[in-house]
């Protein structure tokens, strides 16, 4: 079966660039430079071919070295610290932007998302407010989808076909929403790899946390089909648990187990 891993990269920082989490979930995400870029060095050294989305679908074979690089949320890191990374090594990435945060700071203006459109990235939305859609109601889910498709489109003048549920949360609901507004590639933060049969359906994708080391991310860049399938385990037992809980409940008792010492 032929697949690929598609990593998922929300903020990055460095000593003069620090990302100012607002919680310690979110500190969970947040990749130092360094790590960044010995990251994509070692995808560099190694031959992996990195695609865009769209351009991976148009294959009608996926070689068995490649990898999708996206972006979560808009950080002012995408440009300050990812775009001359990925230009270093000839590499192109996905940025999904919450677009009621565009011009606010520690996230990106309007003139850095359309120099990331001129140096050949892809501007996908992560909604309005980064709220979550598999609660959310029918007539806001349309509003956020439709409202962000607009902004970024008169941010790029180019056509936004993507979306990035934020925290991988969405339902069948929002599947149709999305599609019928314009989208036609929605992303999840399911932990799976990305398989040729099921290339029509929402895209799973893997977290790249701060706490990864580089042996799991060579093991992940390479399909290592042990650790994918323990890491995927434990996604999904957290994914029932979100649907047990609630995305409330769930939220309060992850920031307090987070803050224990």
């Amino acid at each position: 079966m032929q697949n690929v891993p598609v990593l998922m990269y929300h903020a990055l920082e460095d000593q003069d660039h620090p990302a100012h989490a607002k919680d310690p979930g979110e500190q969970l995400y947040i990749l130092h430079k360094d790590t960044f870029y010995s990251q994509m060095k070692y995808l560099f050294e190694n031959a992996f071919k990195v695609f865009l989305l769209e351009d991976l679908l148009q294959l009608e074979q996926w070689p068995e070295h490649a990898v999708v690089l996206t972006f979560d949320d808009g950080h002012e890191s995408n440009y300050t610290i990812a775009l001359p990374v990925l230009e270093q090594f000839g590499f192109k990435a996905h940025f999904f932007i919450t677009t009621d945060w565009i011009n606010t700071p520690g996230f990106l203006n309007t003139t850095e998302i359309l120099k990331l459109v001129e140096k050949g990235m892809k501007i996908g939305s992560h909604g309005t407010s980064h709220s979550y859609f598999n609660e959310m109601e029918l007539p806001r889910a349309e509003k956020e989808l439709a409202q962000s498709k607009l902004l970024l489109e008169h941010c790029t003048d180019s056509l936004i076909t993507s979306f990035s549920a934020p925290g991988g949360r969405m339902n069948a609901n929002t599947v149709k929403i999305a599609e019928r507004i314009g989208y036609n590639l929605l992303c999840t933060s399911e932990f799976a790899l990305f398989t040729l049969n099921n290339k029509f359906r929402p895209v799973p994708r893997i977290p790249v946390k701060a706490g990864m080391d580089m042996a799991v991310f060579k093991k992940i860049v390479h399909k290592d089909a042990n650790l994918i399938q323990r890491y995927k385990l434990k996604s999904s037992i957290l994914s029932s648990l979100k649907k047990l809980l609630g995305n409330t409940f769930y939220e309060k008792l992850r920031i307090t187990l987070l803050n224990r010492k």
